[in-house]
């Protein structure tokens, strides 16, 4: 008896060391799995928990978004800090009205709310903010440095050393910009975080222009100007329709202008007839209005006589909306009626005469030939007339580049001040292929 339970004992003990070696060898086993998972099933664990989970956040402006490196780069414009995150399938990406929005909406220039992982530089979630100063695709600014403002019309916003310039070439700053670019401003109550170029500018040479020298050229229905020898025009970019009229003599051009480039037109071919004078009766109400004609002030009760083609009037009077316009002179004596329309309100009244009294002073560069809307004015440093409004500035020097400026003067009680650029030196240029239909008109 005792024997057998010693045997049934043994037996026992046997099983249990068995059952021991195999639950160690399970776990054994269960741990060399573990330890023998690929980096792409871990990264997969860590994505399925991450969503939403961040250790840094912060508000930035969106400069570039990169998918063939799958990045987006940011600019934070208090610290004035540049940094670029990665992005992935599970990044969010939001609009200023929480709405989800896809990568391809996210717009370089804008504010956003942005969460990331610093450790991985990886992006979480990114949502606009809604930014109190946004202008979009906008023209007609005008930088004034030296009060580092940008100025629209009326108002005037802040530049700051944050502020940031996108859509531009490397050499290009703010101060480089022009009335005729296209812009989007993005910034806080009157502050500019950023501003994104749309649309540039280049310029414009006449080459073989000795023969429309006195005539005017036209671009659009806002800009024309008075032709002078070795005049440049800044123009926005893209292809333009450019007009030309001496005396009887019509013709058009059309051109493409490249962002911050010189392109030379070849107008050599244009055939000028002689040029004819024809008079011209002014039919002015009211008759106490002053009348300018290519920027001189004429006696309108007197016949006036004027080189056949287009020329510029400009006619004011106190209580009186001002009137630009421009007429053409095509035949040997005419009436042309010019009838002003009252102000609404006293207000604008006060406003039509704000510039009297008050100048445009161009200091800078000295000694060089000024032009205001084509009309010599005389050599820098010069104060000329101010007279709210659009228009064009040419500084000439002899074995210089010449140079035109569009401004707009504001309806303001103050001078304007202007300090422009030192003059090139000519130096040789290629031309610009252009396609042309040229028109002439006349006996």
């Amino acid at each position: 008896m005792k024997k057998r339970i010693t045997i049934l004992l043994s037996i026992l003990i046997l099983c249990l060391g068995c059952a021991a070696c195999t639950f160690s060898g399970k776990g054994k086993g269960t741990e060399t799995s573990s330890a023998s998972k690929s980096s792409a099933e871990i990264q997969h664990e860590f994505e399925a928990s991450r969503p939403g989970e961040y250790d840094s956040a912060d508000t930035a402006v969106v400069t570039t978004v990169s998918k063939v490196n799958g990045t987006i780069s940011f600019y934070n414009y208090e610290l004035k800090k540049y940094y670029t995150l990665s992005y992935d399938s599970v990044s969010t990406y939001a609009d200023k009205y929480g709405s989800a929005i896809t990568l391809d909406q996210i717009k370089e220039g804008y504010i956003y709310e942005i969460t990331f992982l610093k450790s991985k530089k990886l992006l979480v979630s990114l949502k606009e903010v809604k930014a109190s100063l946004v202008m979009e695709d906008t023209s007609g600014f005008s930088v004034d440095s030296a009060a580092k403002v940008l100025k629209y019309k009326t108002e005037s916003y802040k530049l700051t050393e944050g502020t940031i310039l996108l859509g531009a070439s490397s050499r290009e700053t703010i101060r480089d910009l022009k009335p005729e670019d296209v812009l989007t401003l993005v910034g806080e109550d009157n502050e500019v975080y950023s501003i994104t170029v749309i649309k540039g500018h280049g310029t414009l040479k006449l080459r073989g222009e000795d023969d429309l020298v006195g005539g005017t050229l036209q671009v659009g229905k806002d800009l024309t100007v008075h032709i002078i020898k070795g005049m440049e025009i800044t123009l926005p970019e893209g292809e333009q329709k450019i007009s030309f009229t001496k005396g009887l003599t019509e013709a058009e051009k059309t051109v493409t202008i490249d962002r911050n480039e010189k392109t030379v037109l070849d107008v050599s071919d244009i055939e000028v007839e002689e040029v004819k004078i024809g008079k011209v009766l002014f039919s002015v109400t009211p008759e106490n209005a002053e009348v300018y004609v290519d920027g001189r002030l004429i006696d309108h009760s007197r016949l006036q006589e004027y080189t056949y083609g287009l020329h510029k009037l400009v006619a004011s009077a106190s209580g009186y909306e001002t009137l630009t316009r421009h007429f053409k002179v095509a035949e040997s004596q005419a009436t042309l009626p010019v009838s002003l329309e009252k102000s609404e309100t006293k207000t604008e009244e006060k406003e039509e005469s704000k510039t009297d009294g008050y100048f445009i002073v161009i200091s800078a560069p000295t000694g060089v030939e000024v032009s205001l809307d084509g009309n010599y004015m005389g050599m820098t440093p010069i104060s000329i007339k101010k007279e709210s409004g659009s228009h064009t500035i040419t500084l000439r020097k002899n074995g210089y580049i010449t140079r035109t400026y569009t401004v707009k003067i504001e309806n303001t009680a103050e001078n304007v001040y202007y300090s422009f650029e030192s003059l090139e030196k000519e130096k040789e240029e290629k031309t610009s292929s252009v396609s042309e239909n040229n028109t002439v008109s006349g006996n």
